[in-house]
């Protein structure tokens, strides 16, 4: 999701086991909502408070975990 300079990335697991992912960003969602590119920017959990350093890149995927039957709502500061 994003609005004006605020991008949010949404992460849901409905599993019972935690899990690392990787969410690949396509690069016609880069161009389309004109997202910045960048190797390494700050995501903070709006569920948690806690902060954690991304890839927000086209090329790239986007690593983080999700605790079981858990998500996340990542704020991408870039």
């Amino acid at each position: 999701r994003k609005y004006k300079n605020e991008i949010l990335l949404i992460l849901a697991n409905f599993d019972e086991l935690s899990v690392e992912v990787g969410i690949n960003i396509p690069a016609h969602a880069f161009e389309f909502l004109e997202l910045p590119q960048l190797e390494v920017c700050i995501a903070t959990d709006l569920l948690t408070g806690k902060e954690e350093q991304i890839t927000f890149l086209p090329d790239k995927l986007v690593h983080t975990s999700a605790g079981a039957w858990n998500g996340k709502i990542l704020k991408v500061s870039c």
